[in-house]
């Protein structure tokens, strides 16, 4: 996996239980892109539904970070989200 450095961003790995085909991001991630056993999905805010038939799935995302003095470092595009989920 290649190591993502970013000064506005950070890639967040996280074990979710499934409830009534819905999962809930602890993080929002960035513009709703989640990356679900290889699927890439566009989520409203943090809440998503999936069948798979699992009750707990593993959720990659991208979150911003957040500094008390505003962003720091350069935006990303949306399709440069999608190529960095991609590829991890």
């Amino acid at each position: 996996m290649e190591l993502f450095k970013n000064e506005r961003y950070s890639i967040i790995l996280e074990r979710i239980r499934i409830y009534n085909n819905k999962f809930i991001c602890a993080y929002l991630p960035v513009y709703g892109l989640v990356n679900i056993e290889g699927m890439i999905l566009k989520i409203p805010g943090h809440e998503g539904m999936i069948n798979i038939g699992k009750e707990e799935i593993t959720v990659k995302y991208i979150k911003e970070k957040i500094y008390i003095d505003g962003y720091h470092g350069d935006e990303l595009s949306e399709k440069e989200i999608y190529k960095i989920l991609i590829s991890e």
